[in-house]
């Protein structure tokens, strides 16, 4: 794991997260490219290439199973 991705684990206390992880912000899925300590790259489906994102802001976070890990969205 990159150095950077691992300054977000441990800046937003975020240890479950992980390159390549699936993730879904505000209804659009994506998978985890890599971070820094702001922001998370995320490439969205049908993208060719990796977009920032606030790490929390209306996130979820998928297990390889499917299963959701950590979902940080609020109520709209």
């Amino acid at each position: 794991m990159s150095g950077m991705l691992q300054a977000t684990r441990e800046q937003r206390n975020m240890p479950f997260l992980r390159r390549g992880m699936r993730c879904n912000m505000d209804g659009k899925f994506g998978n985890v490219t890599s971070g820094d300590i702001t922001w998370l790259r995320v490439r969205f489906d049908g993208n060719n290439f990796s977009s920032n994102v606030h790490p929390t802001w209306q996130m979820t976070y998928y297990a390889e199973d499917g299963s959701v890990v950590k979902d940080y969205k609020q109520a709209k």
